[in-house]
This record gives structure tokens, sequence and C-alpha cells, in this order.
């Protein structure tokens, strides 16, 4: 399962990338993070009420059905057959995905070769990645978005969404507290795909960033006040306030666009490579925070945990 996974974190952005045409290509990089919110959606929905034997083999069926549908409508990566120098199965790829006969893409087939063929004459290894500045650079760019997205604490809300709720001790039931938020989560996530080509990504990264820091001080400085015995009674709306503007702050920029970001900016001799490293700081610092959180509420406390996760 993790092998599976890691690998469609790193494949997925860079094929929605190669896909896109320039018009397109921020909502297709985005359309990665709406599915993973429908994913959590589908948890959230499924899992109260399943065992953990039945939860696992319902959570089989959308790949049962992913397998044939993607094998039968999904043509190859044109850049990657570009790459193979297979013109024949290029052309028929690029006038499938554009919906054109293969005369109105001849232009595009001749500027991806002509782009791919110039790539291939420059190495593309880990060596490279790290003496080349501006791959460097991309590189740096790359990991420090994948650690605020994980380091912001969304996998310890997600993760521990009832064990929250119920420590909040809100009116609202833990579990329908959390479909609440899934929801909010998945139109968001919509929200963001269709902003990210007529905004910009600067702007919904900073945008997110702010809103997401704001609200976890806010629920931190709840769960602080209800640790020192205050009478929180007429704020009981806070928490869960903040963890509907927390979910919509982080997933209006934080969840999808630096995976769009990531793979947009690397040539394609180094993209892989280059997603890969990337992917792999994603699950360190995901597993990090998944594993450690009850530990570090344990030892800091619940309030200080939301404080670090602001404070990020």
């Amino acid at each position: 399962m993790g092998l599976d996974v890691g690998s469609v974190f790193m494949i997925l952005p860079m094929y929605l990338v190669e896909i896109a045409e320039d018009h397109n290509r921020g909502t297709l990089g985005c359309l990665m993070g709406v599915f993973l919110s429908l994913g959590t959606l589908f948890a959230y929905l499924t899992g109260p009420y399943l065992s953990v034997q039945n939860f696992c083999l319902v959570c089989t069926v959308p790949m049962l059905i992913f397998l044939p549908l993607f094998s039968v409508w999904n043509p190859e990566s044109p850049q990657y057959l570009a790459a193979r120098n297979n013109p024949e199965q290029l052309k028929t790829c690029l006038s499938k995905l554009r919906n054109q006969p293969v005369e109105a893409v001849e232009k595009e087939i001749v500027s991806m070769t002509h782009m791919i063929q110039e790539l291939n004459r420059n190495k593309g290894g880990i060596k490279e990645l790290f003496s080349a500045r501006n791959l460097r650079k991309g590189l740096i760019i790359s990991v420090v978005l994948i650690s605020l997205q994980q380091f912001s604490g969304i996998n310890a809300v997600l993760s521990y969404m009832q064990t929250i709720f119920s420590a909040t001790q809100s009116e609202l039931s833990p579990e329908i507290s959390s479909l609440v938020v899934a929801i909010i989560q998945v139109c968001v996530t919509l929200l963001t795909s269709v902003l990210v080509d007529r905004v910009g990504r600067k702007v919904l990264l900073l945008t997110s960033l702010t809103g997401s820091a704001i609200s976890l001080i806010a629920l931190a400085t709840y769960f602080f006040l209800l640790d020192n015995h205050f009478n929180v009674s007429a704020l009981s709306w806070l928490p869960v306030l903040s963890l509907v503007v927390f979910i919509i702050s982080y997933n209006l920029g934080l969840a999808s666009v630096p995976w769009a970001v990531i793979a947009e900016i690397f040539p394609p001799n180094v993209k892989s490579l280059a997603l890969t490293l990337t992917t792999v700081v994603c699950f360190i610092g995901a597993s990090i925070i998944t594993l450690y959180f009850p530990s570090m509420v344990s030892f800091f406390g619940m309030a200080s945990s939301f404080w670090i996760f602001g404070g990020v």
C-alpha cells in the first residue's frame, strides 16, 4: 500500500501537467487535491459505520473501477512519447487529448518534440539536480512548500478529527462535525482548481497560509483556556469555526497548489527525480505528524501543539 500510494503521489502530478494545455495546467494540477479531499469525505461517510475489515473492502471499489476506465480511455503522456521518439503514437495521443484532428495539433507536436530533444542533450541525474543553480532553487522551493503543507498539521487534524472534536466539548457530535468539515474541504478544493489559473499560485498560497495560521492559533487559544479551567461555554462555537476556517484556508492553496507548482517548475529531464525526492519529504512529514501527534499532545498539550502548527 505504501509503495503504491507513494508512486501515485510522484507520478500523478507529473502526468496531469504533461497532458494539460497552458490555459488549464493549474486547474488539472489542482484536481489531485480535489480527489484527495473526496477520499477523506468517503472515509468519514463510511468509516464510523463499518468494521475495519468491511471498510478496507469498500475502499477497494474505487480502485477496481479506476483500473479498466484508465486503461481504456487514458492515453500515455505526450511528453513521454516525444522522449521515446514515437511520432505516430504522439499524434494519436495529442489528437485524443485535445479532441482535435491530427492536423490541428501538428504545431504543438513540433514544439514539444523540439523541447524534448533540447532537454535530452542535457543530463538529468541527481548530480545535475543539486549542482545546477536553477534546478537547486526549484528543489528548495519544492521541499519548503511540501514541508509547509505537512507541518501545518493537516494530517493531525484529519487523522484525529473526531478526537479533537470530542476534546472541544462541542454540542455537535464528532461524527457529524467531521462530516461537515470534509464536505467543506471538497467544495474549497473545487474552488481552488477554478481559481488557480485566474488569480495565480502565489496569491492562493499566501492567502491559504494566512488563514491557516490564524485559525490554528484561535483553536490553540481555546484549548489553552479550556486546560486552564476558564469558563469557555460562551466560546463553544470557536473550535468548530476554527477547524472549518482551517480546512477552508488549507484547501484554498496548501492542499493542491504545491503539487501543481512542483510539477511545473522542473524540466522533463529531471522532473521525475525531483518529484520522487519531494514525495519522500512529503511522506516523512506526514508520517512524523500522524505517528507522533498523540505523543505531542501528551507532552505539550493540545494548545501548545496547535500553537506549533500555527507557528509553522
